[in-house]
């Protein structure tokens, strides 16, 4: 996990999810023709079109396909410090809930609540920012606009996604259900080809914004 030094940006106001996209809200934009057909691994566990799975967060998607969904919905991919700002307040808290205590499965859908899968949204409730969005820290990753960059020097002084026409690497934010507690923070980034919806454990969820 990337994190670098960091940089102070004023944001405009926005909108944020309260929680991270369920299968059958992606479904959804599939039937209507908004998005592409999710494709999974062999063996594989599908959350669209199940009605077991239909209320967990999307996952196996791509940042092509993220994008494509938040266009359905009038919305766009959160930036990576629209993401941060939600996610760990004007103090910049280390979890959603503070510096303090350290995870524990009482907090956040992590490596040590043991269970090997998703939650249905809220089902953490300290898992919560001070804005109200849940899961930002577990459960799934989130996909953000921005193109990845060994440092923050060109972000934007408005917090604007850095989103050149010619990207190699996305950034994905948060951890998953598969993260070791002592690896979870807010502050670090991970990164992903944008075409690239199988990466094992590193699922990932989205965000739009309106």
């Amino acid at each position: 996990m990337d994190a670098t030094p960091e940089e102070t940006v004023t944001l405009k106001p926005y909108l944020i999810d309260i929680f991270e996209v369920t299968a059958n809200r992606y479904e959804a934009c599939v039937i209507d023709g908004g998005c592409t057909a999710l494709t999974f691994p062999t063996p594989s566990r599908p959350t669209s079109g199940s009605m077991l799975t239909s209320h967990l967060p999307v996952n196996y998607v791509s940042w092509t396909q993220s994008v494509a969904f938040c266009a359905w919905t009038d919305g766009r991919l959160c930036s990576e410090a629209e993401w941060e700002r939600a996610a760990r307040g004007a103090p910049g808290y280390l979890w959603p809930w503070g510096n303090e205590p350290e995870p524990t499965c009482n907090y956040s859908n992590l490596q040590v609540c043991g269970n090997g899968y998703f939650v249905a949204g809220g089902s953490k409730p300290f898992d919560r920012t001070g804005a109200g969005v849940f899961d930002l820290l577990g459960n799934a990753n989130e996909w953000v606009r921005d193109c990845w960059r060994s440092n923050l020097s060109s972000i934007p002084d408005d917090g604007s996604a850095v989103d050149p026409a010619s990207c190699s690497y996305r950034v994905i934010k948060g951890a998953t259900w598969d993260t070791p507690h002592h690896a979870s923070r807010l502050f670090g980034s991970k990164t992903v080809q944008p075409a690239i919806s199988d990466i094992g454990n590193d699922i990932v969820s989205l965000l739009s914004l309106g």
